[in-house]
């Protein structure tokens, strides 16, 4: 089949035609469903206890409001995270990030904190790991609180621990697109007692949710369906679907996680480490065939801790020219499913930048608004899908290099 007719989706999540079924009637018939979730990752993660929600965006926004007051967040992130302060109502100081780790800077953190931020989220782009070790210590001396956004982090893990567990709160996520998937649905995990008594005292009632909501399952399906690359040009057709593009979307009363995600992301665990190693075979192809080529306007960002072993949500690759950008926005790319990141550092998002306080500049998140890309490596690609990605990010003399 030419690769004309085949469209590689960005992302990938484990999904079966069985395993949807089985989420259904387990969600109908398990009044456990929803335990059984829970329980594993308390296991998973070693923490205090395990609050599932209907999405990971509610997760953070419940977090940042135990953690209370103003809030460190990355100046070049998920527009969700947005999205998460509005709900909380907390007030937003911007802090940079350096390119080539895709971590915080530690100055910047350390001027957001002294400018009076309480709290500091980190986020595991892309399934790159944050260095915590030394994170941690900036924050610990400021007396502020840690929140680990682990949403991109399926698979991911520093010293052999899954990310999500290191700061008194952490969040996953079970979105469509996940490593991890229930179609939706997100998890808090409170890491010691004082976290979880903070978050009893917010006195919360999470909205429940239907055990299996029709629309969710419907989409859910769709995705399983058409997200494979010979249909996937179905769906990416359809501009009102919004595939790939980065949307601001408002925030919504917290609620509960649908039984039919909890049943969804528990079988969905049982597949994650096998996604995975696809991952990581798929990301460390590409960065030997990019290392090969001589190509020198390319850089891809990778963990600043040796004992990081990345995710690879998605392959970060940064163009460090006008010519490489310019390659990578190709329809050609779009095509390979070679996609820009977030469009614009969160300080110039409409309808929030008016809200968030910048202590310096961000030439970190300013740069990687306007250079980074990524590029799928999940394991519905095959070897000339390999090949296609490549040609795209080295540039057509490339198009003939072997695997």
């Amino acid at each position: 089949m030419p690769l004309v007719t085949r469209r590689l989706p960005p992302v990938h999540s484990p999904l079966t035609g069985r395993g949807i079924l089985a989420a259904v009637r387990a969600a109908t018939h398990d009044p456990t469903a929803v335990e059984s979730l829970r329980e594993r990752l308390l296991e998973r993660h070693a923490v205090r206890q395990v609050v599932l929600t209907d999405s990971g965006t509610t997760a953070l926004s419940l977090a940042m409001r135990a953690a209370g007051g103003p809030i460190a967040i990355p100046a070049f992130c998920c527009f969700d995270i947005a999205t998460a302060c509005d709900g909380a109502g907390v007030a937003p100081v911007l802090y940079d990030l350096d390119p080539l780790t895709l971590g915080p800077e530690p100055g910047s953190l350390r001027r957001a904190l002294a400018a009076g931020a309480q709290s500091v989220l980190i986020v595991h782009l892309y399934g790159i790991p944050v260095s915590l070790g030394e994170v941690a210590g900036i924050v610990s001396a400021a007396g502020a609180t840690l929140i680990e956004d682990a949403a991109q982090g399926t698979g991911a893990s520093i010293d052999g621990r899954p990310l999500g567990g290191a700061g008194a709160y952490g969040i996953l996520s079970f979105s469509r697109g996940k490593g991890v998937t229930g179609g939706g649905g997100g998890a808090l995990l409170l890491n010691s007692d004082a976290a979880a008594e903070r978050f009893a005292a917010l006195n919360l009632n999470l909205e429940s949710s239907p055990p299996v909501p029709p629309r969710l399952v419907a989409a859910t399906a769709a995705q399983w369906a058409l997200s494979r690359p010979s249909l996937y040009a179905v769906p990416a057709s359809m501009p009102f679907l919004h595939l790939g593009d980065t949307l601001y979307r408002p925030p919504h009363p917290p609620g509960e996680i649908a039984a039919f995600s909890a049943a969804l992301a528990a079988r969905s665990l049982d597949a994650e480490g096998e996604e995975a190693r696809w991952r990581r075979s798929n990301a460390e192809t590409l960065e030997r065939m990019i290392a090969q080529s001589g190509v020198d306007d390319l850089r891809l960002p990778s963990p600043a801790d040796v004992t990081s072993r990345p995710g690879y949500l998605r392959l970060p690759v940064l163009a460090r020219t006008p010519g490489a950008r310019e390659r990578l926005s190709r329809p050609a790319a779009r095509a390979c499913g070679v996609l820009p990141s977030y469009p614009r550092p969160l300080s110039e998002l409409d309808g929030f930048s008016n809200r968030v306080r910048l202590v310096d500049e961000i030439p970190g998140a300013r740069t990687l608004a306007t250079g980074l890309f990524t590029a799928p490596v999940h394991s519905q690609l095959d070897e000339r899908d390999c090949s296609a990605v490549a040609s795209v990010l080295m540039g057509e003399a490339n198009r003939s290099a072997p695997l």
